[in-house]
This record gives structure tokens, sequence and C-alpha cells, in this order.
């Protein structure tokens, strides 16, 4: 009952500590997500707005070139000038439900449906004296749909000579908007300052605590609310930790278990299959903590590679599984005498390859020629006689951990060439 106590304690101080973490690592997960959201909702902004004021200065830039035909021509005939205006927005019919140009009070041309004459939008008396370019919108148009419309005063000769409309669909401009929105992972709205009128978007959006940008557009202000499309609040933290307890309350009962299965993962990803030593992926991790750890502390480190000798021709004669065998039965072997500092790993298929820390190339070139006896002395009922090449190399200044391996394998080479069943050691 004692031990049985002591486990319950054990246990609900480990599930005390999973809480305390797993609540902080929330938190600052929390905070790195929305620090994320803000930057990426910055960025995302900046190129929205970007193409937003493209979309504006080409409608701009459009009116411009109805101003200059104006200021240039006194006679206006509507024959030329629909077909002045047909060419100027041959690549934008698709937001343009209509342009006016209006002389004085009174509209002369109105582009493409011509008997739409006092589809003016708004009191022109109202706004005659201002001085640039102007977005309004979105405003009810007197045919009963909504718009938005862009309009520009033009001057003649020093005076006020009347308006050029651009009547845009809402629908459209609304669309390219949204489009934009979702391309670039935001939700945004814009409102006028001076009025509090929505342009485009959501006044929710304001009570969200969203970014805020502050942009000018033809002498009017505008706010610009800006949110992540996928915004990840603190308020969401206190459910988290209500899902994460629950789940806690599960791992705790199961504990066991999945200690039992990560100690299974990890032996996967660490060690091989057969031979249940180093693999040669974690290996090539450990041998560059061990070259680091050697040169920061000016000690030695020497390195063996090694493999059977003919180990081809004893699967061939024997059958794989006899060659399983040998494999095992040599790993046991060397396992035996190497120290606990080793890093022991199969490199592939019967080749293998120790770290030894501390020992220089005369320490390590004795201490393979002691495993390649205690391989030789084996003795398999079936294949009998088993041997091994070594290759010995040691580590020297400002050399990479690439030309460090490679001089091992040299030297197990020069062995293979040399009659196999020998230790060969590679200085240079």
């Amino acid at each position: 009952m004692k031990r049985q106590r002591k486990a319950y304690i054990f246990s609900a101080i480990i599930f005390i500590v999973q809480i305390l973490l797993l609540t902080g690592f929330l938190s600052m997960e929390t905070n790195r997500i929305k620090q994320r959201n803000i930057l990426e909702a910055s960025q995302n902004y900046v190129i929205f707005f970007d193409e937003f004021q493209d979309f504006l200065l080409r409608h701009k830039s459009l009116m411009e070139g109805i101003s200059a035909y104006i200021k240039t021509f006194d006679d206006y005939n509507v024959k030329d000038m629909n077909t002045y205006l047909s060419y100027l927005t041959a690549n934008n019919r698709e937001y343009i439900k209509n342009i006016e140009i209006i002389k004085g009070r009174d509209i002369i041309i109105c582009y493409p449906d011509l008997e739409m004459t006092n589809a003016i939008g708004i009191d022109l008396l109202t706004v005659k004296d201002q001085k640039s370019i102007r977005f309004y919108g979105p405003v009810d148009l007197l045919e009963g749909e909504l718009g938005y419309i862009i309009r520009m005063p033009i001057e003649k000769d020093n005076t006020y000579w009347g308006m050029i409309n651009i009547v845009l669909k809402f629908d459209k401009l609304n669309d390219f908007l949204n489009r934009l929105s979702n391309e670039h992972r935001i939700k945004v709205t814009i409102v006028e300052s001076s009025n509090g009128n929505v342009i485009y978007g959501n006044k929710k959006i304001i009570d969200k605590k969203p970014l805020v940008f502050r942009k000018n557009y033809s002498d009017v202000n505008w706010f610009i609310y800006v949110l992540p499309e996928k915004c990840f609040k603190i308020g969401y933290l206190g459910h988290l930790i209500v899902i994460a307890i629950l789940g806690l309350l599960i791992i705790f009962g199961v504990s066991r278990k999945i200690y039992t299965s990560y100690s299974k993962l990890e032996k996967t990803v660490k060690l091989d299959f057969l031979t249940n030593i180093y693999n040669r992926s974690y290996f090539e991790s450990k041998i560059i903590e061990e070259f680091e750890l050697a040169k920061t502390n000016n000690k030695p480190l020497s390195i063996v590679f090694f493999d059977l000798d003919d180990f081809k021709t004893i699967n061939d004669s024997f059958g794989h599984l006899i060659g399983d065998e040998i494999l095992i039965g040599t790993v046991r072997k060397v396992k035996a005498l190497i120290r606990d500092d080793d890093v022991f790993a199969r490199w592939g298929g019967d080749e293998f390859v120790i770290v030894m820390p501390c020992l220089d190339l005369f320490q390590a070139e004795k201490f393979a020629e002691k495993l390649r006896k205690a391989i030789e002395n084996m003795d398999h009922p079936v294949a009998k006689d088993i041997t091994a090449s070594f290759g010995v190399a040691e580590y020297k200044a400002n050399e990479y951990v690439e030309e460090f391996l490679e001089r091992a394998d040299m030297a197990l080479y020069a062995s293979k060439l040399n009659g196999r069943n020998c230790v060969t050691a590679k200085k240079t």
C-alpha cells in the first residue's frame, strides 16, 4: 500500500508539473502566434493597399486622359467622344458602370448609357469648388443601385469647367477587394475618417482590436482596420487549458503505455533495427558533436571503420539468416570490448564505425587490433571462420568531418588491398 501511495503521489506531482508546463507553453505559444500574425498581417496589408492603390491610379489616369481631351478641343462631338472613351476603357470595362462628363451642371456625355442624363449621384453644387480628385462610396445611385464614384474637377482656361465622374460597379469593386483580402489572408475594413462611412468591409472588425493604418487619399483620410484571417486570441487560452487538462487526465491514466511507445519510437529513430546499435543517420549527428568537443577541449579523437571480409560470399553460400546471425554476433563481441564513451554504429550492410574520444592514433590502432583478434576468434557453427578488416584515423587540426571520415575509409580500403583481416592506420 505504501508503494502504491507513493506511486500516486509521484504521479500527482508529475501531473501538476505537466499542467504548469503546458499552461506556460500555451501562453508563450499564444503570444508567439499573435506576434507572427501581426507581422504577417502588416506585411500583407502593404501589398493589399498597393494593389488597391494601383486600381485607383488606373482610373485616375483614365480621367486625366479625358480631361486632356476636353482641354484640347472646344467642339465635343458625342460620337467622337464615345469612340475615344471606348478606346480608353478597352481594358477596364469590367468595373465601370458608366462615365459622365459634366459641363457646368449639365451632363453632356454619359458613356455607355447615353440616356442616363441625370445620373450624377450627388448634388454638384456641393462639390464644384473642390480642387482634387475624390472617391465616394458606396452611394445610392439614381437608378436604385449601389455604386462608387470617382470624381475629378476640370479647369479650363483657369476657370472651373465641370466634372468627370466614373461610376464603379459596387459588386465588382467589392469582389476585387474580397479577392485581394483572401489572397493576402487578412480581413480589411476601410472607413472614411470625417464621417465614419464604411467604404469597404465589416465595421464589426473595429471591436476586435485590429491593426489600424491611416492613409490619405486625395485629401481625404481613411482609417484601414486589418485583422489576420485566422486570428488566435488570448481569450482562447482558457479554453485551451481546459482541453489540455482533459487531455492530461487521459495521459495520466495511460502514461506508462505512452512512455513505452515513445521509447520504441526513440529507438526506431536512433537504432539500427537488426543490431540494436546506432544507425548511420544518428551517428552522423553524433560524430559532429564529438568532433566539436575534441576541437573545443583540444583532445584527441579517433575513428575506426571495419567490415566483415567476404560477407557477400557468406550470404550467398549460407543465406541471409546466417548472415544476420553473424552480424549480431559481431556486434555483441565488439560491444563487450568498447568503452562507455565510444560511439558504435552500423554504417551500412556489414560495415561498422566506432568513434573513440580521447584516443590518439596509436591507441586506437592498438584497440582495433584487439577487436580484429576477437572477431577472428569467433566460432560460428555454419560459416566457421569470420574475419574483419579495419581502418583507423585520428582527427587533425583544421580538418573537416568529411575529410576525417574519408581518411578512415581509405585506411579500411588499404586493409582490403593488403589481404584483409588486418588493421591499417591512416596518419595523413
